[in-house]
């Protein structure tokens, strides 16, 4: 699907993107490797990929950054790898602990979310703001279901939201305008 993907979506100037390992990232960092590298093969230009979750929540940050870096070193710049982290469930010294270890793995891109289940909170975007200043690109994922809702997050430093209502959010972003 990847190179239909592309044939269709490329000519638009939209880039194509796969997922792997989600939405917990409880897959073996062997399997996430293969799973980049088939991404790079087939051409996709970003891979969101589950973070290493059972280990983050055992705190258990040698095998998080084993992880994350072996990811990071398959991706070799061929293509953009958002590491999701599940920042909703987990603590704010979890979450701190987990983005020093994946800067130090070289990670630059969070997708807060898998979306399944889980929301992100604005203050979850703030708090790797503050902490991290532009160190990753913040991908928002999970629970955006209003324009007011998306503004909050690019506010608080969010580049970028993945939302499921697009059309709904469109809408209202046309009503404001006109």
């Amino acid at each position: 699907w990847v190179s239909l993907a592309q044939e269709i979506l490329s000519p638009l100037g939209i880039s194509v993107g796969v997922e792997a390992a989600y939405p917990v990232g409880n897959w073996s960092t062997e399997a996430k490797v293969a799973a980049i590298r088939e991404a790079v093969r087939l051409g996709a230009e970003e891979i969101d990929i589950g973070g290493f979750f059972s280990a983050i929540k055992s705190a258990d940050y040698r095998a998080v950054y084993d992880d994350a870096k072996a990811m990071i070193d398959a991706a070799e710049d061929e293509i953009r790898v958002m590491v999701l982290p599940e920042t909703a469930v987990l603590t704010r010294d979890e979450l701190a602990r987990t983005l020093e270890v994946y800067a130090e793995a070289n990670v630059t891109g969070l997708k807060t979310s898998s979306g399944y289940g889980w929301n992100t909170y604005v203050e979850d975007v703030r708090f790797i703001r503050s902490h991290f200043d532009e160190a990753f690109q913040i991908d928002v994922s999970g629970g955006v279901r209003s324009l007011d809702q998306a503004m909050a997050y690019f506010e608080a430093g969010a580049d970028n939201i993945h939302v499921s209502p697009i059309f709904r959010i469109l809408d209202e972003a046309e009503e404001r305008l006109t």
